[in-house]
């Protein structure tokens, strides 16, 4: 039985997708890889002398630099010289830290996918690697899971498969049963639906060319929102916490990738305007600022804090 407190937010890959030996790119991504600066390498090195304050640009080129070395160590055929410790280390790394031995399923790269995301406009050159590189991952993986099984694999079959299982589940378990029933009953839709979105992302990200119905992109918006109805200790919310709903700009991010969208979306006037309805109800998110040097006032506080979800805002995907 799931106690609310022992909830599993971050659920284990489905242990039949492990992969038996890891992935080995045998090439690197074509993709030309925006080095360092001179600079930037001296500014990290005496972020780690002193408590300089540097800007949310600045530590998002840290971080790409960081995530890329992770990656390559894991993928790389050939032993890896990072490329972010040319004899600069910034405070708080984890130098003797062991690496994992490969990756044996794409679980193992969430950092990189939320990265991915994250990036703005202005990170063109770095989205463009890293997408490159995250790509050619989920490629050889996927290869390596066909060759075990009858057919070749689609994340977007698999997505589409978890995002019907976990929705029948919603709605003919929880109706009739609560208390400590309820909390395992979430535990399993949950991590069905954490399946099913982050199959979707991955089939998004390799640009699968499968044919997929529309009512893919409204069941993933529907399990994001169920997501974000679990509470810490497990207890389902009648509505989402907007402050576990992911932004808007990350659902643009895949919405813009996603061609059945796109394509409904020039065609069906109706289909538009459901489109830009749903993805109000996500929030806009905030624009990181550096670190202020006066205590935030009551005011500052109110405005920065995010809006409530409105109850429209539930999607009714039906598969």
């Amino acid at each position: 039985m799931v106690q609310g407190s022992s909830f599993r937010f971050e659920p284990l890959a489905p242990a039949i997708d492990r992969l038996e030996h890891p992935v080995v790119l045998a090439e690197l991504p074509a993709a030309p890889f925006p080095e360092q600066t001179f600079r930037s390498r001296v500014r990290r090195y005496m972020a780690g002398k002193r408590a300089d304050r540097h800007s949310h640009e600045q530590r998002l080129h840290w971080r790409f630099y960081d995530t890329v070395d992770q990656v390559l160590t894991l993928v790389s055929p050939q032993p890896y010289q990072p490329v972010s410790a040319l004899g600069f280390e910034l405070r708080g790394s984890k130098k003797n830290a062991t690496p994992s031995p490969g990756i044996f399923h794409p679980y193992q790269l969430k950092a990189a996918f939320e990265l991915l995301a994250e990036l703005p406009e202005t990170f063109a050159a770095e989205r463009h690697y890293l997408d490159d590189l995250l790509s050619s991952i989920l490629i050889a993986y996927r290869t390596q899971i066909s060759q075990r099984t009858i057919g070749s694999m689609s994340f977007f079959r698999e997505a589409q498969d978890y995002f019907i299982s976990g929705y029948r589940l919603e709605k003919t378990i929880l109706k009739s049963i609560d208390g400590e029933a309820q909390i395992a009953a979430c535990q399993q839709i949950y991590d069905t639906y954490h399946h099913g979105i982050n199959y979707y992302v991955y089939a998004l990200v390799t640009r699968e060319s499968i044919e997929i119905p529309n009512s893919v992109f409204m069941m993933f918006c529907n399990a994001l929102y169920f997501k974000a109805r679990i509470e810490w200790n497990g207890a389902l919310r009648s509505q989402a916490n907007s402050k576990k709903l992911p932004t808007r700009n990350w659902i643009l991010f895949f919405v813009l990738r996603d061609r059945t969208v796109l394509k409904q979306h020039q065609n069906n006037t109706d289909y538009a305007k459901q489109l830009r309805e749903l993805l109000r109800a996500f929030p806009e998110g905030v624009v990181p600022k550096a670190a202020p040097h006066h205590k935030p006032t009551a005011r500052s506080a109110k405005l920065d804090r995010p809006a409530a979800v409105p109850a429209k805002a539930k999607i009714a995907a039906q598969p």
